[in-house]
Order: C-alpha cells, then sequence, then structure tokens
C-alpha cells in the first residue's frame, strides 16, 4: 500500500487531526473542534484525546483482533477510561473525533470501519487507493 498523507492545524488552534500507518493499514482521525462557549466537560481537550486515542488505535492495530469494529471499541473504551474520573464524558462538547480504519484483510479484500465524518478509502482506477466523503455519524467517547 503506497500512503501519502498531511495534516495541519486548521487556524490558530492546535492540530486535532491525526494519521497512522502499518504496511496493511491505514487510520485517520478528525478531531471535532469544540465551539467557542461551548463547555466541553473536558480537562484535556481535543488535541490530548486525538493523540490518546491515536496510540490506543494503533496499539490495537498491532495486536491483530479479528474485527476492526473490536479494534475502534477497544481503543475508544480505553481513551474513555484514562480520564472518566476527571471529565464529564456525557457533555455534548466532550473530545470526539471522526474516524476512518482501512486494512487488508486478504488477497485483495478491504475491511474499513468509519465513525463520523471520516474518509472511505476505495479502489481506484489509474491511481490507486483513493479517499472520498463518507458519511456524517459522529463518534463520541464510549460509543462502539
Amino acid at each position: 500500500m503506497h500512503i501519502i498523507a498531511a495534516t495541519e492545524a486548521g487556524g490558530d488552534a492546535p492540530n486535532e487531526d491525526w494519521y497512522g500507518c502499518f504496511p496493511d493499514a491505514v487510520a485517520v482521525l478528525d478531531g471535532v473542534t469544540v465551539r467557542p462557549g461551548m463547555e466541553s466537560g473536558c480537562i484535556h481537550g481535543t488535541p490530548w484525546y486525538v493523540r490518546q486515542l491515536s496510540s490506543a488505535l494503533m496499539a490495537t492495530l498491532a495486536a491483530r483482533p479479528p474485527s476492526l469494529a473490536d479494534t475502534v471499541a477497544t481503543a475508544i473504551t480505553s481513551v474513555a477510561a484514562l480520564h472518566a474520573g476527571t471529565c464529564d464524558l456525557n457533555t455534548i462538547g466532550a473530545p470526539s473525533a471522526a474516524l476512518a480504519v482501512l486494512r487488508i484483510a486478504g488477497d485483495k479484500q478491504l475491511a474499513r470501519r468509519l465513525l463520523g465524518g471520516g474518509r472511505q478509502a476505495r479502489r481506484g482506477q489509474a491511481c490507486g487507493d483513493r479517499l472520498r466523503p463518507a458519511g456524517k455519524r459522529s463518534a463520541r467517547h464510549g460509543a462502539h
């Protein structure tokens, strides 16, 4: 799999996005910015959440669980546990991220898991793997 990626902050705020890859998998997180004046219920913030979730996601992917649903659920649950005692994870502005994971699951077979407004991978004709917008569901702490 050939991967080219970049991410940068959208303005003066810290970068809330992340991507990572293994030879047979790629993951993208798009942190949800808390709107000014909205209570987040969290002392950590979205950049922290994205860093923690990306680490947990890559560690879980490396363990090769049977399904990407299990991979994502394990990562989200572990990060939620990191700050459940200090933060109100039920607040509407609690840190969250759109997530997309793609893994080669066999001979020319792809497995994917999408949460939020992530990107969905598909096979292109002349350009290899491309990304296109996916659905608009929102993923929050503890959701799987």
